[in-house]
């Protein structure tokens, strides 16, 4: 049997990690976005297929896959009968690996959203989670534009079901830091859904700031008495109800 060598493999230690990070953690930010030719894109492109190449290099790179990404995620609030994240996107096996999370909720639809209907039972699979960075991009209008008005009240209970599913281990941090590559796919998000209204609705859309977020979560998990991590890791296959629907 003729045995194969691998150059990658002669290469020393220090010199294979520096390519590890560069063809898997480019810029230590995933966004997982689509594109004209690619409906699952994830920006900047990497190369996960570089874990298959052999064990040991399996070993040597999954840690900066998984570890040094900070994974981006943009989550419809208001979502109901689909989960929160597709599997067809981050399959379970993946989302117990992460350790960096930044889910950007996008709550600028039109209806009044009843957050208790919204399944984030998928964020539950998150258990290797170290830190969550959650950011909300929501519609503000007219004086008598209830339905924004509402949303923007209900936001720390929306928080809320999402801490129950973060692990109690796991810090929070709220909003996105201006100039991180976070805060450019929030950015995104908000260009995007302000170019869906006309400009006579006088509809402005918004990142809410890290503080305010701050304030309505400590407010809802206190009222609500909610304690983060209390779902987490509770469903052992978090899309088995959705391939049963298929």
């Amino acid at each position: 049997m003729t045995v194969t060598s691998c150059s990658l493999l002669a290469l020393p230690a220090e010199l294979r990690l520096r390519i590890y990070e560069y063809v898997l953690a480019p810029t230590q930010t995933l966004h997982l976005t689509s594109s004209a030719t690619h409906r699952r894109a994830v920006s900047p492109r990497v190369s996960p297929q570089l874990l298959a190449t052999c064990q040991q290099i399996h070993g040597e790179a999954h840690e900066v896959l998984y570890g040094d990404n900070s994974v981006c995620i943009v989550v419809d609030g208001q979502a109901m009968g689909a989960p929160a994240v597709a599997e067809s996107r981050l399959p379970q096996s993946v989302l117990d690996r992460l350790q960096h999370v930044c889910l950007v909720v996008d709550c600028t639809a039109l209806f009044r959203a009843h957050f208790v209907e919204v399944d984030f039972d998928t964020l539950g699979a998150l258990i290797g989670l170290e830190r969550a960075r959650i950011a909300m991009v929501i519609r503000t209008g007219t004086e008598d534009d209830t339905p924004s008005a509402d949303m923007r009240d209900a936001l720390g209970s929306l928080i809320a079901l999402i801490l129950q599913r973060v692990p109690a281990t796991a810090s929070v941090e709220y909003g996105v830091e201006a100039g991180s590559a976070e805060a450019d796919v929030a950015e995104r998000v908000r260009v995007m859904r302000q170019q869906s209204f006309r400009k006579e609705q006088r509809i402005v859309i918004i990142n809410v700031d890290g503080s305010e977020l701050k304030e309505k979560a400590v407010k809802a998990v206190a009222q609500e008495e909610i304690e983060q991590g209390s779902k987490s890791g509770l469903v052992a296959d978090v899309y088995a109800e959705y391939r049963r629907r298929r």
